[in-house]
């Protein structure tokens, strides 16, 4: 079964409470109930009943929206820090070389 809502559930649990350790209940808090924000939220809760509702192929596009809204803030963050890496750093400034030009 490609779409087990139980899995798919508890991955989306899981993937919760990875973010909520890693940035602290608080910041988690505070970043999904604020007002620039409520957009992503609502799009990750709703994609997440449509999944227990079996509508699995819509969640998961709402979740992934969701999931841009809510962290597009670090995709610079995200950027800086993989530059740094090493080789991998070299690999993606090669690669997307011609593409910052």
């Amino acid at each position: 079964m490609p779409f087990y809502r139980g899995l798919l559930a508890l991955g989306n649990i899981f993937w919760l409470t990875g973010v909520a350790l890693l940035l602290g209940f608080r910041s988690t808090w505070n970043l999904i109930t604020s007002k620039a924000n409520i957009k992503g939220s609502a799009s990750f809760l709703l994609g997440l009943f449509f999944l227990f509702v079996r509508w699995p192929i819509v969640g998961i596009i709402l979740e992934i929206y969701g999931c841009l809204v809510l962290f597009g803030r670090f995709w610079p963050s995200v950027k800086a820090f993989l530059y740094e890496v090493p080789m991998l750093g070299w690999i993606i400034r090669f690669l997307f070389w011609t593409a910052e030009s």
